[in-house]
């Protein structure tokens, strides 16, 4: 009868440890999902700001926006403060960063076609497995910038613009950046003094 009782005792915990675990499986999934749901909720938000940023009267500040996969063609965001934007997967076709702070933004694997840059802050910023096309990068600020790991540079314009050891280059990007860079010294030489 002893052992009956023991037996059923130790079922009886067995039950209450696994009812136990599962409730607080149950729970921890369901926290989960709901992280998951904010997040999406807020970066469906950050994306609507971010494209009616320039329709707006008062500018927002869209530091640490998370606009991954985002969809920012052809909008206008010059002098926009992305600082720290999670941009990794956005579409750029003609989107117009001109003279924004994307200091530390994330671009991994960005598709931006026809971009513009051109005086941008892209100090820290992540390039990686990017495609850039025809970008606009004139006098933008390339200091300790990922672009090493870029898949794909095209035409891109980097006249002017502000690299230094710092700033992670493959080679033949390198090269092509000196290369731009060396013309439009020439071609101001040839031209003379203030003109140009």
């Amino acid at each position: 009868m002893s052992n009956e009782l023991l037996l059923l005792v130790l079922g009886w915990l067995l039950g209450m440890v696994s009812s136990f675990l599962t409730g607080l499986a149950m729970f921890w999934l369901e926290g989960k999902r709901q992280s998951r749901d904010e997040a999406t909720k807020q970066r469906r938000e950050d994306t609507r700001t971010a494209r009616n940023w320039a329709a707006e009267g008062k500018k927002a500040s869209l530091r640490e926006f998370d606009l991954q996969g985002a969809s920012l063609s052809g909008k206008d965001l010059a002098g926009a403060d992305l600082e720290g934007a999670d941009l990794e997967g956005a579409r750029m076709w003609a989107t117009n960063l001109s003279g924004a702070n994307l200091i530390k933004a994330n671009f991994r694997r960005v598709t931006a076609v026809g971009a513009n840059l051109s005086g941008a802050k892209l100090h820290y910023a992540d390039f990686s497995g990017a495609t850039l096309v025809e970008v606009d990068f004139s006098a933008a600020k390339l200091h300790r910038a990922k672009l090493h790991r870029v898949r794909k540079a095209e035409r891109c314009i980097w006249r002017g613009v502000e690299i230094d050891e710092t700033t992670e280059l493959s080679p033949d990007l390198r090269k092509e950046i000196e290369n731009q860079c060396f013309r439009q010294r020439a071609t101001d030489q040839e031209l003379g003094p203030g003109v140009g």
